[in-house]
C-alpha cells in the first residue's frame, strides 16, 4: 500500500515532535453509569458542539452519559453490531459532516489498510476545526494488546497516530488511559501501586490504553462545507465520495 510511505519521512519529524512533549497525563477509566475521569475529559472538549458522530458505539453507553450530563447538539452513532439501535451500520451510509467525532477501541480491529480509508472518511465527514476523539490499545503497555480479543489485528503505537494526524494538519493533545476497578479494595491499591514501580523499573507503560483529542485544520475540506449541516444532517448539496471501506473495518 503506497500511500502508507508517500509521507513516512514527514511524519517521522511529527514522531521527533512528539518525543519532545515530556509527561503525558494519565486518566483513569471505570466502568460506571457516570462519566469517568477520561470521559469527563472527552465531554469537556465536545460538549458545546452542534452535533457527533460515534464510530462503533457498542451500547451506546457513551452517548446516554453525554445526553445524561446535558449535551443538547445531535448525536449520530454507527457500529456494525445490530444488537442496539444505531444511525449508521456501514460508514458509507453517512452523508454529512459532524462537529465532532468519535472512535473509541475501534481501530486496532482493523488493518492498516482499512485504517488509511477510515483516515480518508474522517477528512472528509469532520467539519473544519472539528474535533476529534480517538483511543486504542498501548502496545508499550505491561499488559499485551493482543490479549485483549481475538479479534486485534493491528497496534497503533501513540507516536504513530500522533505523527499521523499531524501530518494531516491536526492539532493533537494525547493521554494515558489506566483501566481501574470501579471500587478498589486496599489490596487491590497496593497491587496497583507495585505495578506502576514494576512498570517504571522495567521501562513499560503502566497505562492500558491511549487517547488523542485532535483538532482539524479550518481551511474545508474538498467537496464539503460547514454550511451544507444542520445539526448533523446534510442539505442537498453534491459530495465527493469517499473511498468505500470495508464493512469489516468497522467492528463492536
Amino acid at each position: 500500500m503506497q500511500e502508507i510511505y508517500d509521507d513516512y519521512w514527514s511524519r517521522m519529524q511529527f514522531r521527533e515532535e512528539f518525543n519532545r512533549i515530556g509527561k503525558i497525563p494519565v486518566k483513569r477509566w471505570r466502568q460506571s453509569e457516570d462519566l469517568n475521569e477520561i470521559e469527563q475529559v472527552y465531554f469537556d472538549k465536545m460538549q458545546n458542539l452542534g452535533s457527533i458522530l460515534e464510530i462503533g458505539s457498542g451500547t451506546n453507553i457513551l452517548q446516554q452519559k453525554f445526553l445524561r450530563e446535558g449535551y443538547r447538539g445531535t448525536y449520530h452513532t454507527m457500529d456494525l453490531s445490530r444488537e442496539f439501535p444505531h444511525n449508521y451500520h456501514d460508514l458509507n451510509e453517512v452523508t454529512c459532516v459532524y462537529d465532532g467525532m468519535i472512535i473509541l477501541e475501534v481501530i486496532e480491529h482493523m488493518k492498516l489498510e482499512e485504517f488509511w480509508s477510515l483516515l480518508d472518511f474522517i477528512d472528509s465527514h469532520l467539519a473544519p476545526d472539528g474535533t476529534l476523539v480517538i483511543s486504542t490499545c498501548q502496545p508499550g503497555s505491561i499488559v499485551p494488546w493482543e490479549s485483549w480479543d481475538m479479534t486485534h489485528v493491528q497496534h497503533y503505537p501513540l507516536h504513530d497516530l500522533y505523527a499521523l494526524l499531524r501530518a494531516r494538519g491536526y492539532s493533537a493533545q494525547c493521554y494515558r488511559i489506566w483501566i481501574q476497578k470501579q471500587k478498589c479494595s486496599g489490596r487491590e491499591k497496593i497491587r496497583l501501586w507495585l505495578r506502576k514501580v514494576l512498570c517504571c523499573l522495567l521501562g513499560v507503560d503502566y497505562a492500558d490504553t491511549a487517547a488523542l483529542i485532535a483538532r482539524k485544520k479550518s481551511a474545508p475540506v474538498d467537496g464539503i462545507h460547514k454550511d451544507t449541516v444542520v445539526a448533523g444532517r446534510a442539505m442537498d448539496h453534491s459530495m465527493d465520495p469517499v473511498e468505500s471501506i470495508p464493512m469489516t473495518a468497522i467492528r463492536p
